[in-house]
C-alpha cells in the first residue's frame, strides 16, 4: 500500500484489560470510514488519545496492527477517583500524544482528525508550525450542549476554520460552520447492509427498539418509555444502549413506573455486546430515534442509530428536524411531530406493513456515493 495517511481521535481498544474510555457508535462509524479509505487505496494510521478505562490500571503504550491499519495508543492510568491524578493523568496522555505529534508529522502532509475540544488548541498550534492540510470531521458542536470557558468555545470554532477539507453528519452544519466554499462532504454514519435471516419472537407482537444513549441531556430513552405508556397490547418496547450504573437506574424506575399504566411490553436489556445485540435488532420491526428534535445539538446533528437501524431491516421513526428530514435518507424515515409521549405512540402505530428493505438498499447505493467523495477528498 503506497499511501497511507494519519488520523487523530478518542479511539477505543477492543481489548478488555486495555479498555479506553470512548464511545462505541463512534468507533463503529470510524471503523467503517478506515475501511473506505482503504478500498480508494490508503492505509490509516490511527493515532488515539483515549484515556484508559479500567480503574486503577495503568496500561502502557502500544501499536496494534490491524489488517493493513495501524492503531497507536499512549501509556495510560486507568480511571481515578481523585480529582488531582485524574488530571495528571490527563496531562501525562497529553504530553506523549503532543510530542509523538510533533516528531512524526511531515510538513504539508495531509491528516484527518475526528474533532475534539481535548486536542482542538494542540492542531491550531500544529497547523502553524507543520503547515498542515487538515481534513476535518465535524460530528457536532459541543458547546451547543454543555457550557465551557470562551477560550475552549473560541477554539472549537478555531479548529473548524483551520481545517482544508471538512466531513461532516448533515448539510445543516455544513451550512453553519462552512463560511469559504471548502471542499465537503457529507457521511451520516455507516452506509453497510447487515446481512441476517429476520427472526421472530413468535409472540404476535410489534417489536420496537430503542438503542442508545441513557444520557437525559439528550433525552431519548426516557422518552420511548414514557410513549410506551400510550401503546396497546400488540407492542413490546426494548430498551439497550449505554450509560453510568446511576443512569441505567434511572431508567429502570422509569419503566417500573410505565409499566403498570400499559398494556405494552416493556424490556429493558441494558448494555449488550455485538452479538446480543445484533440479535435483538433481528427480532425487531421498527426503531427509534426519540431524542428531542428541538434540542440544539439534535438541530445539527444526525443520529448514527438511524442508519444503524436500516442496516439491519428496521423502518426508523424519529422526532422530525431539518438536519434528518434533508439527510439522503430522510424521505423513508418515519416522524412525528410533537415531543410527547402520545404524538410518539400514535406514530408508532401508524406505521402499517413495515418495509425494512427500502432502507438497506438505499444504504448500498449510499455506500458507493461515499467512497467515490472520500476518494475525492484524499486525492486533493
Amino acid at each position: 500500500m503506497n499511501h497511507r495517511i494519519k488520523y487523530i481521535s478518542h479511539y477505543g481498544c477492543k481489548d478488555a484489560w486495555r479498555r479506553r474510555d470512548n464511545s462505541p457508535a463512534s468507533d463503529s462509524k470510524k471503523d467503517y470510514l478506515f475501511e473506505v479509505i482503504n478500498r480508494c487505496g490508503y492505509g490509516v494510521d490511527h493515532i488515539s488519545r483515549a484515556f484508559g478505562s479500567v480503574k486503577g490500571q495503568y496500561i502502557p503504550s502500544y501499536v496494534e496492527k490491524r489488517g493493513i491499519n495501524t492503531f497507536r495508543y499512549f501509556s495510560t492510568f486507568g480511571l481515578q477517583t481523585n480529582p488531582i491524578l485524574r488530571v495528571l493523568n490527563r496531562w501525562f496522555v497529553h504530553i506523549q500524544f503532543f510530542f509523538w505529534l510533533l516528531f512524526n508529522l511531515k510538513k504539508g502532509e495531509q491528516i484527518m482528525i475526528y474533532h475534539s475540544l481535548g486536542y482542538d488548541s494542540t492542531f491550531i498550534l500544529l497547523k502553524k508550525i507543520k503547515k498542515l492540510r487538515i481534513i476535518g470531521e465535524i460530528e457536532e458542536i459541543y458547546q451547543d450542549v454543555h457550557s465551557y470557558s470562551n477560550r475552549v468555545c473560541k477554539n472549537e470554532f478555531k479548529f473548524i476554520d483551520i481545517c482544508d477539507d471538512l466531513v461532516f453528519p448533515n448539510t445543516t452544519l455544513n451550512e453553519r460552520l462552512n463560511h469559504n466554499g471548502r471542499t465537503n462532504i457529507t457521511v451520516h454514519g455507516i452506509y453497510q447492509v447487515n446481512n441476517y435471516i429476520p427472526a421472530s419472537f413468535n409472540d404476535g407482537k410489534i417489536h420496537v427498539l430503542y438503542a442508545g444513549t441513557f444520557d437525559p441531556v439528550k433525552g431519548g430513552a426516557k422518552a420511548a418509555v414514557q410513549a410506551a405508556e400510550f401503546l396497546s397490547d400488540s407492542y413490546h418496547l426494548h430498551i439497550t444502549g449505554f450509560g453510568s450504573e446511576e443512569l441505567a437506574d434511572n431508567l429502570k424506575k422509569e419503566i417500573e413506573r410505565v409499566q403498570p399504566l400499559t398494556k405494552a411490553a416493556i424490556t429493558f436489556h441494558g448494555f449488550l455486546n455485538d452479538k446480543e445485540f445484533l440479535d435483538l435488532m433481528h427480532h425487531c420491526t421498527i426503531g427509534l430515534c426519540t431524542q428531542d428534535p428541538t434540542n440544539k445539538l439534535n438541530l445539527t446533528s444526525f443520529p448514527s442509530k438511524i442508519l444503524n437501524y436500516m442496516a439491519n431491516g428496521l423502518v426508523v421513526l424519529s422526532g422530525r428536524n431539518k438536519a434528518i428530514e434533508e439527510s439522503r435518507v430522510g424521505d423513508i424515515v418515519y416522524y412525528y411531530d410533537e415531543q410527547t409521549p402520545q404524538s410518539m405512540a400514535n406514530a408508532i402505530m401508524s406505521i402499517k406493513s413495515p418495509n425494512g428493505e427500502i432502507g438497506k438498499e438505499r444504504l448500498r447505493t449510499l455506500d458507493k456515493i461515499f467512497e467515490q467523495e472520500i476518494r475525492s477528498i484524499l486525492k486533493n
